[in-house]
């Protein structure tokens, strides 16, 4: 049975200078948050405009771009201005906050759905990354190949993708969806990279079929 995973998106800038999210720093005084700027939309919704590479957002491999905030420590954003929200999220370096915030998945028909979620991230300064590695479109970081009739198979998650940062596929998974696209039938000729590029930290949703029910 074809089980949804949870939504991915598009992956961040590889990390070539470190393998691992840089552990955080002892909790001070230095206000610091966590890698993204929001703007309100014209119904009052606050959404994430731009992911900063290197930062908390960024290594969480949950938060993207056109995201919408709810709730920052359980406090409702509804309402607030752009400064306070940015006061909300700010704080001492080292401690935790958390987002919760609503994403949108394309799982029944063609409609769009929404899911709620909700994140703890550690306020931090960004890693600096260089901007070669930011530009253009970015894929999942997923080595896969079609298999006629069945969807595309996961035969590698590479180190600082967004698809391993995220945790939600794993190799031997089958992707059968990807967003409205069905990949059952996908041309062998056609690479999995062309179908999931996009700008950086945008979301992209795939249906994944588990070979074996109990590998998660």
């Amino acid at each position: 049975m074809a089980t949804p995973s949870s939504p991915l998106y598009l992956n961040p800038p590889q990390r070539t200078t470190q393998n691992f999210p840089v552990p955080p720093s002892p909790p001070g005084s230095r206000a610091v948050g966590i890698g993204c700027t929001v703007s309100l939309k014209d119904n009052g919704d606050v959404f994430i405009r731009k992911v900063v590479p290197g930062s908390p957002a960024a290594f969480s491999g949950k938060l993207a771009v056109d995201d919408v905030i709810l709730k920052i420590d359980g406090s409702s954003v509804a309402g607030n201005s752009q400064d306070e929200i940015a006061r909300k999220i700010a704080g001492a370096e080292g401690t935790c906050v958390r987002i919760s915030y609503r994403i949108r998945k394309y799982f029944q028909g063609n409609a769009v759905v929404h899911s709620d979620e909700e994140l703890r991230l550690l306020r931090q300064k960004p890693v600096p990354i260089p901007d070669r590695l930011c530009e253009g479109p970015m894929g999942l970081g997923v080595d896969a190949a079609p298999v006629d009739g069945q969807g595309v198979l996961v035969r590698g998650l590479r180190s600082g993708g967004a698809a391993e940062l995220c945790a939600s596929l794993q190799v031997g998974d089958m992707i059968v969806r990807i967003n409205e696209r069905d990949v059952r039938w996908l041309d062998p000729g056609v690479e999995l990279g062309s179908v999931t590029m996009g700008p950086a930290f945008s979301r992209v949703s795939l249906l994944v079929r588990l070979l074996d029910p109990l590998v998660k």
